[in-house]
């Protein structure tokens, strides 16, 4: 009975691996019904998931449920109030973190998965996230040649899923043991790279450069950092104006916010809200600003002072993440994976609104995975064992 209930929780991992990727798919992502009946259904399945791993006890060895459950009640608690004086406030944003702990918990709850399990999964989702983005910019290639990136549906989101892919196949690229595998996923590393580059994804694109640099600084010995720069500075002087096309194009090299897409003018105009809003934000009425491709500075100028909440839990897995990078000696190992991909959607959000949380289904499996890398590094800690 225990063996057939871990199967089944193995192939919903797998389900939703599928599901996410291929929700991006250019001819079910266009169709409104298709791709909302897609979401219903991994969010469903997220629910089913945690309902068959969920167990108090182990919760309360998890600081970060701990934590995280607490903020959540309290801005629960919050717009309870908000919605009392009749003021304004996105459900959607507590919902994120609601779903995020989710995941966490499926992660951290899993037992007897076992280390090769995880390994294919992980080969599983970075295979299919990059393959969906090689099929999209496929399907796309004749809007990108016009330079209209901003064409793409989708083209953040999916962004997100092909660095988060591309970031776990550089991963198993130095860390799996068989050579032909390691360099089959080095290969999807940098196949991920050139399609974030030819479709324009540039947040997306940086935070994986991000990833890349703080995962081979750690994984590698110094001489092999020297000669893994002296390479890079060579490619970069070989394709500089490739790169240069593809990351400025038509945008003006004189006027940042041109070449931000009106990012830092949005950004600078919330700034500029806040100091003048502070104690209530948008509570009262709208700032009337377009979206604001910041993680914080939204939340900010949404709530005020009262977004304090938000704040604190952001900061608190972003010090979390530091402090498990920092503590890495020489080997990236799936007792520390999960923490090194929170780069991806941090850096993200300073230049998009959603992330580190969001948007909705496309950092599932970032977080069941950080929940699996808590697992492993508790029971590395405190049972003197490792996953099983």
């Amino acid at each position: 009975m225990n063996r057939m209930l871990e199967n089944i929780k193995r192939n919903l991992l797998y389900l939703v691996i599928i599901l996410v990727a291929i929700s991006y798919y250019p001819p079910l992502y266009s169709v409104e019904a298709i791709y909302s009946a897609m979401r219903l259904g991994l969010y469903a399945i997220v629910i089913f998931l945690v309902a068959l791993t969920f167990s108090f006890k182990s919760l309360l060895k998890n600081g970060l449920l701990k934590a995280g459950g607490i903020v959540i009640l309290l801005i629960l608690l919050e717009f309870l109030i908000f919605y009392a004086f009749g003021l304004r406030f996105e459900f959607s944003d507590v919902w994120q973190l609601i779903i995020i702990l989710l995941c966490i918990s499926i992660g951290f709850n899993l037992k007897n998965i076992g280390e090769n399990r995880v390994n294919q999964l992980l080969q599983l989702y970075a295979a299919i996230g990059v393959c969906v983005g090689l099929i999209s910019f496929n399907f796309y290639k004749s809007v990108i040649s016009e330079s209209n990136v901003y064409a793409i549906e989708g083209k953040n989101q999916l962004g997100l899923i092909i660095s988060s892919a591309s970031a776990v196949a550089l991963y198993l690229g130095i860390s799996l043991p068989k050579l032909l595998r390691r360099w089959v996923f080095r290969f999807f590393f940098l196949l991920g790279i050139v399609i974030l580059l030819l479709m324009g994804a540039r947040s997306a694109f940086a935070a994986l450069l991000a990833f890349a640099s703080v995962l081979l600084y750690k994984a590698l010995t110094r001489k092999q950092r020297i000669w893994c720069g002296v390479i890079l500075i060579i490619i970069f002087a070989c394709s500089f104006d490739f790169l240069f096309t593809m990351l400025i194009g038509n945008h003006d090299v004189n006027d940042l916010n041109s070449i931000s897409t009106g990012r830092l003018e949005r950004n600078i105009l919330g700034i500029a809200y806040i100091n003048e809003y502070f104690w209530e934000g948008e509570l009262y009425h709208a700032s009337n600003i377009p979206w604001i491709h910041n993680y914080l500075i939204l939340r900010l100028v949404r709530y005020g002072v009262w977004s304090f909440l938000f704040l604190f839990f952001y900061f608190y897995l972003f010090v979390g993440m530091v402090r498990n990078i920092i503590k890495t000696r020489r080997q990236v190992k799936l007792e520390n994976l999960g923490f090194f991909l929170l780069i991806v959607p941090y850096f993200i959000s300073l230049l998009e609104p959603s992330a580190p949380f969001g948007p909705g289904s496309n950092v599932f499996m970032l977080y069941i995975i950080l929940g699996i890398t808590m697992r492993a590094q508790y029971m590395s800690r405190y049972e003197n064992t490792s996953l099983v």
